[in-house]
């Protein structure tokens, strides 16, 4: 800072210098810029020598990410645990059974519009060849017609 003369004293050896003594500014500051210090310093990887070169080598522990097994937690105190894994395990398979259920049903109706796609197919074959039919029948018609009239 201005006013220091000894490099190495830092912000705390501020004084003004009266006659042939030197007097206090003021009270030492608090020791702010050591603390910081220590804690970028801790955080500043650490050198090491390799060969010729130095590298920076991070010590940080890595992250290990550890799951717990689940407990099993007594949530109805009146049964045991086993009775409500068992309770749940019931009720598991009988959403299983009813999925299963629902899907038989799905697959039946499935069935059924295809066998009504297939009527329907058929259908319109045999509406088709009706009105080919018919339309022998008119031709027939218009040249019996035409018969008359030229007689």
């Amino acid at each position: 800072m201005v006013g220091d003369s000894d490099p190495g004293a830092g912000p705390v050896s501020s004084c003004v210098k009266s006659g042939s003594r030197a007097t206090p500014v003021a009270s030492p500051a608090p020791i702010q810029q050591q603390v910081q210090e220590i804690t970028l310093q801790s955080a500043a990887p650490q050198i090491t020598e390799r060969g010729s070169r130095a590298a920076a080598v991070i010590t940080t522990p890595p992250t290990v990410r550890q799951e717990r097994p689940r407990k099993i937690r007594n949530l109805n105190p009146r049964r045991s645990t086993a009775e409500q894994a068992n309770i749940a395990r019931e009720h598991f398979l009988a959403v299983a059974k009813s999925n299963a259920d629902s899907m038989r049903m799905l697959a039946e109706a499935a069935n059924i519009q295809a066998e009504a796609a297939r009527m329907q197919a058929e259908a319109a074959k045999v509406q088709a060849e009706a009105f080919h039919l018919l339309a022998q029948a008119v031709d027939k018609i218009g040249y019996l017609l035409v018969i008359k009239n030229n007689i």
